[in-house]
């Protein structure tokens, strides 16, 4: 994973790391090379349920299945009756593993998109759940031009997107998968409608957004590939979009059926766990497991955004603002007024040392320094609910990654750490899973010694 930024590069002085040397050598930090193909979803994207919808920012079951074992060997009881909470559910990793271990399971994701990924993995479905399913292929593979469509989205780029041919069969099978009454089956139909969409479209995921096929970058810039050299973008709509989608759907309806769910579906509510967290009891959770967004000014959203556009799942711009800044607050295009409302006291000292040197610096955005404390108020925020609500004793797994701004490295885990340890709650241990890569400029303004901050591990937290 890449932590790259945008920053303006220019001559700073060389970050002084010996605070977060100091704040390190507080905390147990082991190195654990075994987890650095755990704590990303890439190596284990062709597993069942992983497959289903391309989510980079995930982590392999293997992170899940460790926490709970650990949990159970320090529990005073077994956990075959327990409750996993993950407060960043995003394509429900944590709670398909939950399942398989008998647990029950509470997340929250703010991506509808992603939100509906997760309860498609997770239903108890039905023989008449999948003969819904059937009658809708069958439906789907009479579609003609003539068929009725869903509503046009009005994503302004759309037009650049998609063929119009493509665009149209793509909204006449959306007509009848949201048609579908049955909501097991329309989840498991739309879930694999939405993963077609990608492969037929003019675009792919890269970083933090979207970018054209038939675009190429050179040393001069960007210029226009012909379409006949874009792979597959000249074949049938018709044939190629109810193809892929009736393949799509049979390989999920495979991982079904070959890992059956058993007892209580997940509780998956669609919103944030910044606000939300409130509403679960104290002294309910079992175990936690989960990764947020990192510090890396991402804005996950624009990854998604024909996904989100073409599902119908936000309607207008303001649709998408609104939704967009309910999330945590992690990049410069969130609402950040609130900050004059937060008490700085509340973060680690050396966080506000390094946020003080970036008001100093050259930057992309003046809101840079701004987004970097929203994030840790953000956090600060979950640690101190999960703390309440998990039971005494119990264990947090927490996946992140560092970050740098500015030739200046921001250690999440070190920060975490740090205001978890104040919150009352035991640091068991900081794993080291792997080494973060960050863009050439940021390397040249970064000496080597102090790049082994630049990392990405496993928070092992005990609530008090």
């Amino acid at each position: 994973m890449t932590i790259a930024s945008e920053e303006e590069i220019g001559s700073h002085e060389t970050q002084d790391m010996s605070e977060l040397r100091a704040l390190n050598s507080e905390f147990n930090v082991v190195n654990e090379p075994k987890l650095a193909t755990l704590v990303n979803s890439l190596p284990s994207a062709s597993a069942p349920f992983q497959r289903w919808l391309k989510y980079r920012e995930g982590y392999a079951p293997e992170i899940v299945d460790r926490a709970i074992a650990e949990s159970e060997k320090s529990a005073s009881l077994p956990l075959d009756k327990g409750t996993l909470l993950d407060p960043f559910s995003g394509g429900g990793t944590s709670l398909v593993v939950a399942r398989r271990h008998g647990l029950d399971s509470l997340g929250y994701e703010v991506n509808p998109v992603i939100a509906q990924l997760s309860r498609a993995k997770t239903h108890n479905y039905s023989s008449t759940d999948f003969l819904v399913v059937d009658q809708a292929i069958a439906d789907i593979r009479q579609l003609t031009d003539q068929s009725p469509q869903a509503k046009t989205p009005e994503l302004k780029i759309l037009q650049k997107v998609f063929r119009p041919d493509v665009l149209a069969i793509l909204l006449s099978m959306r007509y009848v998968i949201d048609g579908i009454e049955n909501y097991r089956a329309r989840d498991l139909l739309k879930v694999a409608w939405v993963s077609i969409l990608e492969g037929v479209s003019n675009t792919f995921k890269e970083g933090n957004g979207i970018k054209y096929r038939n675009r190429k970058r050179t040393k001069n810039g960007y210029v226009q590939v012909p379409w006949e050299q874009v792979p597959g973008y000249l074949l049938p709509a018709r044939e190629t979009c109810i193809d892929r989608f009736i393949n799509q759907i049979d390989m999920m309806i495979n991982d079904v059926q070959s890992f059956p769910a058993n007892g209580i579906e997940p509780a998956i509510r669609e919103r944030s766990s910044v606000a939300s967290l409130s509403e679960i009891e104290s002294n309910s959770i079992d175990v936690s497991v989960f990764s947020p967004p990192y510090c890396n000014n991402f804005n996950y959203f624009k990854a998604f955004k024909i996904e989100l556009w073409m599902g119908g799942y936000v309607e207008n711009y303001s649709h998408l603002k609104q939704l967009t800044d309910t999330a945590l607050r992690s990049h410069v295009e969130l609402d950040l007024s609130e900050l004059n409302d937060q008490q700085e006291e509340t973060l680690p000292t050396e966080l506000l040392s390094i946020v003080s040197t970036l008001r100093s610096r050259k930057l992309w955005s003046r809101k840079l320094p701004d987004s970097v404390l929203a994030y840790f108020f953000d956090m600060h925020r979950i640690i101190n609910e999960v703390n309440r609500v998990l039971k005494p004793g119990a264990l947090a797994h927490i996946v992140v990654g560092n970050s740098a701004y500015a030739g200046l490295i921001v250690p999440t885990d070190l920060f975490i750490a740090s205001m978890a340890r104040e919150l009352g709650m035991t640091v068991e241990r900081i794993e080291v899973a792997r080494a973060l890569t960050t863009s050439p400029q940021q390397r040249r303004l970064i000496p080597r010694e102090n790049q082994k901050l630049l990392r990405e591990s496993v928070l092992v937290l005990r609530s008090s």
